[in-house]
Order: C-alpha cells, then sequence, then structure tokens
C-alpha cells in the first residue's frame, strides 16, 4: 500500500448553502481519495478556514508518509491531535478519515464497502422516506410532531422500496393539492394541515391510492422532538394540551394501537428515563423507538445507558463523531445490544456518497436519506441502486424481519 503523499482541506458549500469540508488525499502512486462531511454544529466566523488550516498543516505534517491503509493507527492520531479543538474542527477530521479509506479502497481497486465489511455478508438497509417536515421550532400540529415518515417494509429489495416510496409521496403530494391546495414538490411542511390524526389519515390514504397495503407493504414513522416540549415534568404539546409522563405515553399507545405505525423517534424525552422505561416495556417488542445517540464519546455513558433499557434502536448520524474508525466501534458496541441502527443524513448534506459504504459496511439496517426530490440525495439513492445491483444475489435485504422486534 503507498504512502500518503499529500493533503489537501478546502471549504466547499453544502446542500443548505453552509460552509463545508473537503478532504483529498493523494497516495504516492497517484491514487486519490476524497471525501467531504458537513457540520452538525454552528459555524463560527473564519472556523471553515481554520479548519483547512489545520487540515493542511498539523494534520499534514502528523500523517504524511504514513500507509494509508493503517486506518486505525491514523484515525488514532486525528483523535490525539484534536483534544482541546473546537467541535467543528473535530468534526472536519471525519471528512480526512473517510478520505484515507477512499484512497486505501480506490488503490486496493474495492468498493468502499467492501473494504470496511471485509468477508462479511453485506446487508441493505430499508429506507425510510420523510412525507412531511417543519424545520420551524413548533411544530404545526397539535402534538408537536416534527415529521411523519412512511417505511416500505414489504417490498423484496431495496429497489422496489425506492418506488414505493417515490409512488406514495407523489401520490400524497396529489392529495394536499386537492385539500389543502400545497403546491410544493419538494419538502411537504405540515404546517398547513390541521390535526395529526388527519395527517396520518392523508397518508393511509396515499398508501392505498398507490396499490399498497398500509401495516404489511407500508408502515408508518413519526419523530416526535418531545425535549422541545418537556419542561418541569410535564410535555406542553402546545397552549391547550399539557400531558404527564404517563399520559404522553397513552397517547403514543393508543396512536400504535389506532394506526399502521412501526416506528417512534424520541417518543419520551431525553430527561424523562422513568417514562421512556415504561414506553420501552410497553412497546418494545411491537415497534422499533428510536433514540438519539446522545453517549457516544463516552464509554461509561455509553454502557449506562444502554442498560437502561430505554430504547430498542439508535439513530446515528456521521458528523457525531471525528474518524471512522470510531464510527465502526459504536456500531460494533450498539449491535452486541441488539438494538436496530439507522444511519441518517442532516437535512445540510454534500454530494459525497460515503454514508451509502458506511451504512453497508456497517451491516446497519436501516437509512434515512430525506427529500428524494434533491440531487445531494438523489446521488446517495442511485450509488445504493448500483450497489445492490453489483451485488447481484450476493446480499440480504433487511426487509421486513428487522420490525419483528
Amino acid at each position: 500500500m503507498s504512502a500518503i503523499v499529500d493533503i489537501i482541506g478546502r471549504e466547499i458549500i453544502d446542500s443548505q448553502g453552509f460552509p463545508a469540508i473537503e478532504c483529498d488525499i493523494l497516495l504516492e502512486s497517484g491514487i486519490l481519495g476524497r471525501a467531504s462531511i458537513s457540520s452538525k454544529f454552528l459555524i463560527k466566523k473564519n472556523e471553515t478556514l481554520e479548519s483547512c488550516k489545520y487540515i493542511n498543516t498539523e494534520i499534514s505534517e502528523a500523517i504524511m508518509g504514513f500507509s494509508s491503509n493503517e486506518q486505525f493507527f491514523l484515525d488514532y492520531t486525528l483523535t490525539n491531535l484534536s483534544k482541546n479543538k473546537s467541535q467543528f474542527i473535530k468534526n472536519a477530521l471525519l471528512s480526512v478519515s473517510i478520505a484515507i479509506a477512499k484512497a486505501s479502497s480506490n488503490e486496493l481497486g474495492l468498493p468502499l464497502y467492501r473494504y470496511i465489511s471485509g468477508s462479511r455478508e453485506i446487508s441493505i438497509p430499508v429506507p425510510i422516506f420523510g412525507i412531511t417536515n417543519t424545520n420551524n421550532k413548533i411544530c404545526f400540529n397539535e402534538l408537536g410532531i416534527k415529521e411523519f415518515m412512511i417505511i416500505p417494509i414489504g417490498a423484496s429489495s431495496f429497489k422496489e422500496a425506492i418506488h414505493y416510496g417515490i409512488k406514495v409521496i407523489k401520490i400524497f403530494k396529489k392529495i394536499l393539492f386537492i385539500k389543502k391546495n400545497i403546491k410544493n414538490k419538494f419538502s411537504y411542511d405540515h404546517k398547513n394541515l390541521e390535526k395529526t390524526e388527519k395527517i396520518i389519515k392523508y397518508i393511509l390514504q396515499a398508501i392505498k391510492k398507490s396499490g399498497y397495503e398500509a401495516g404489511k407493504q407500508i408502515a408508518i414513522g413519526l419523530d416526535f422532538s418531545s425535549n422541545k416540549y418537556y419542561k418541569n415534568n410535564f410535555y406542553q404539546l402546545n397552549e391547550n394540551l399539557k400531558l404527564n409522563s404517563i399520559q404522553m405515553i397513552n397517547l403514543l399507545i393508543s396512536l400504535c394501537n389506532k394506526y399502521p405505525i412501526i416506528s417512534i423517534k424520541d417518543g419520551i424525552a431525553e430527561n424523562d428515563l422513568e417514562g421512556k422505561k415504561y414506553l420501552n416495556k410497553e412497546l418494545k417488542n411491537k415497534i422499533q423507538l428510536i433514540g438519539k445517540n446522545l453517549f457516544f464519546n463516552n464509554n461509561k455513558i455509553f454502557l449506562k445507558n444502554m442498560k437502561k433499557n430505554i430504547n430498542n434502536s439508535i439513530l446515528i448520524k456521521l458528523n457525531q463523531y471525528n474518524t471512522l474508525t470510531e464510527i465502526l466501534k459504536n456500531i460494533e458496541k450498539i449491535k452486541k445490544f441488539g438494538y436496530n441502527i439507522i444511519i441518517s443524513c442532516d437535512i445540510n448534506t454534500t454530494e459525497d456518497s460515503s454514508i451509502i459504504d458506511i451504512t453497508l459496511g456497517a451491516n446497519a439496517s436501516q437509512i434515512k436519506i430525506n427529500s428524494i426530490f434533491f440531487q445531494e440525495n438523489i446521488i446517495k439513492y442511485n450509488q445504493l441502486l448500483r450497489i445492490e445491483e453489483d451485488l447481484g444475489e450476493f446480499y440480504n435485504y433487511s426487509g421486513k424481519n428487522i420490525f419483528s422486534i
């Protein structure tokens, strides 16, 4: 394997028009690895330039000349160098780490997902599609739900799942146009829709008109983002609706009993641990209860939270981490507890499709890429379609089995 002979960090623009970091790793053989990552943190003035300078000087000096296949050592070096640095600068290191892995896989003539997975059997993840969303601080349905999702659980392949999702989303758009005169073709902000159950019924109507069966072929997911509403041991969902923990849990259970809901994210607030335990006890064998991976960097906190039995699934965003090694190690730890793993893009993303290879290489069961109508997301969906085609019969599709919780 060739030595690293050049490292370039540069500023690019992400899908929301914010600065992002791209890194090139050039090997002695002439092979190039390139990766970019958007930031999950607010960016201060000049922070992008500082990150580029940091990559082009300190990071470059530390790893130049080493073989690119020494991923673990190089990532360890990056982590040590990032101590006492701002989180955005640490976050920029992920582009360096992934670029190193891409350079190595390119030189070996291997797809990045195969370089990561080794000889392990590949599983294709189930896609999760956001069908309505709001980026506002206050959600405009009475229960404060941030996002309504559809999950094509009955599809036999990723390709079929994509067709399920596109068809339902397009028909849902037509329903909104007829019912509410909503014309935005890209993202269906539900602030103009009235009640939670009415939104769910519109979704069910779209599923039926698409020729699919709700609950068997396509199920519903909800993102409550309940942390926003939990204060002083109560959930203030709107001006007229204030619930205690038990009432909130009963509301969630009632929705799941009434509708084909198979996944709930952040239904109970992070600080309401007793509520989380109770909800998990009631629903963990019926639906997917997704928590954020808030304890990814501290092993003691990680183990403590895992043992509390407060979720059965975890959502991971790559830019929570500093290196590829950290991502893969953390996913392996989570798997030991039997959790479902969902890897998700941020709203602000770049055209880099490495998230697809990392999802496959880490054998995550689901992926959420955001709106299928934006080019930077289409790139990722299409990459996964190509990989599925290339694998032929030599892969497993995660499918409905992952929801037999």
